[in-house]
């Protein structure tokens, strides 16, 4: 699903299940809730005006009619969690995240980083071996 540009003006929450969600230079003019199942979402560049929670959502969908699950056969097999890819570019401050894996996620870039907020079961990437930096900008990487 591609979200990318859009402008999203009213109060929203939205239930997604999909391989991938892009918000590349979304605007979040309003609050909003993405719950997501099975995706890898990008966040760059993204606006964020008011408080917008991204939270995985743990059982599909309820068809609006009947209250029975929507079908994701089509995504059967894969992990149902959510996998934040990016959020470089964009100022964290009004954004939340619930049971989001962020072990993948860069950073890199993105303002505010101290008031993202973060809940639920969200997994972080495995610090390196006691005595070993991260690469360096031009490739190289050093050693204690």
């Amino acid at each position: 699903m591609v979200l990318d540009g859009a402008v999203l003006q009213q109060s929203v929450t939205v239930e997604i299940a999909a391989r991938q969600v892009s918000c590349v230079r979304t605007r979040w003019v309003s609050t909003a809730t993405p719950e997501l199942r099975y995706a890898d979402l990008e966040l760059r560049d993204a606006i964020f005006e008011y408080p917008v929670l991204v939270a995985a959502r743990p059982d599909p969908s309820p068809r609006p009619e009947s209250g029975d699950p929507l079908s994701e056969a089509e995504l059967s097999g894969e992990e149902p969690g959510v996998r934040l890819v990016s959020v470089a570019g964009a100022n964290a401050a009004l954004l939340m995240l619930h049971d989001i894996d962020l072990s993948g996620c860069r950073f890199a870039g993105a303002v505010h980083l101290d008031q993202l907020r973060v809940d639920g079961w969200c997994t972080f990437a495995t610090p390196p071996p006691a005595g070993t930096c991260a690469p360096l900008g031009d490739g190289a990487s050093a050693t204690h």
